[in-house]
């Protein structure tokens, strides 16, 4: 993830004169859109005999992102923001190394598509760099590419420090301020079924919703209504204009349970249904609303 930064000699030949590394690449939170940070590394090679004076004046980067196999898509480019980049490669007889910080301004719907691209695995960013020299008075630029490989678990965390929170909808009330064993329980299914977005097992979230609806409905002592099956000919919504709020919830959590049935149980008697990103986020954000409402109530 190095490019070396070339010169033409005298002679017509290039010669190398410095590298061009990514140290790292974060995520910055701001107000109302994310930031997506990069640092490179310039660093002199071992000074050729005829060159005196190398100074780094400007830098130029589009970001691709691209899946294996995929094309690469525009994702932006870097910006300094307003800061001249600008940095001696050499003076005189010495070589230095010095660190350029550039980013990428994103909003959230650049950052959902890159988070639906990813599918819950990893990316890699392709640049596109162009430096400009000042080399002993004589300017000079190319074109390169780099790219750099984000793992699954770095996604998550770039995202995370960006402050992108898709999957994060409704903030849970933590465990540990629940006295209710089954709400407690109902709060870290919850949690899991948050993580499984995050690594893309979106049938796996489902059923977690399912398991932190049931443990809902245990701790309020209603099993059997929200549980049962239903009999033949009965309709749901009978006597709806007359329901109370909790027959509403209730009845609301039944549904739940209904939708994320099957997930939950795999096998012969269950209608096979390929859960979709779509389908998960949404099962996720009306199940942390409902167990929100009844962990702030305990």
């Amino acid at each position: 993830m190095r490019m070396t930064f070339y010169y033409q000699n005298l002679r017509g030949s290039l010669e190398p004169f410095g590298e061009l590394s990514i140290q790292n690449i974060t995520g910055q939170r701001g107000l109302g859109h994310h930031r997506l940070l990069f640092n490179f590394y310039v660093a002199a090679n071992p000074r050729p005999p005829e060159l005196q004076s190398v100074r780094l004046t400007d830098l130029k980067c589009e970001v691709s992102v691209t899946r294996p196999g995929a094309t690469p898509l525009p994702l932006g480019f870097l910006t300094s923001g307003g800061q001249p980049i600008s940095g001696e490669l050499y003076d005189g007889t010495r070589g230095n190394g010095f660190t350029v910080m550039m980013y990428l301004e994103a909003d959230a719907h650049r950052l959902k598509a890159l988070d639906d691209l990813r599918a819950g695995e990893g990316v890699t960013l392709s640049l596109r760099i162009h430096p400009e020299c000042m080399c002993d008075g004589r300017r000079g630029g190319q074109s390169f590419e780099l790219s750099y490989a984000l793992n699954q678990s770095s996604c998550i965390e770039l995202l995370r420090n960006a402050g992108y929170a898709d999957r994060q909808l409704i903030e849970v009330p933590s465990p540990e301020s629940i006295e209710d064993e089954q709400l407690r329980k109902a709060v870290e299914d919850l949690g899991t079924a948050t993580d499984h977005l995050r690594v893309g097992h979106w049938r796996p979230a489902v059923a977690s919703c399912r398991d932190s609806i049931e443990a809902v409905t245990t701790a309020l002592g209603d099993v059997e209504f929200v549980n049962r099956a239903n009999l033949p000919g009965e309709d749901l919504f009978v006597n709806l204009r007359t329901m109370s709020k909790d027959d509403r919830l209730r009845l609301l959590r039944r549904v739940l349970m209904a939708l994320t049935a099957p997930a939950h149980h795999r096998d012969e008697h269950v209608q096979h249904i390929e859960w979709e990103p779509e389908d998960a986020r949404a099962i996720v954000a009306i199940s942390s609303a409902v167990v929100s409402l009844f962990a702030d109530r305990n």
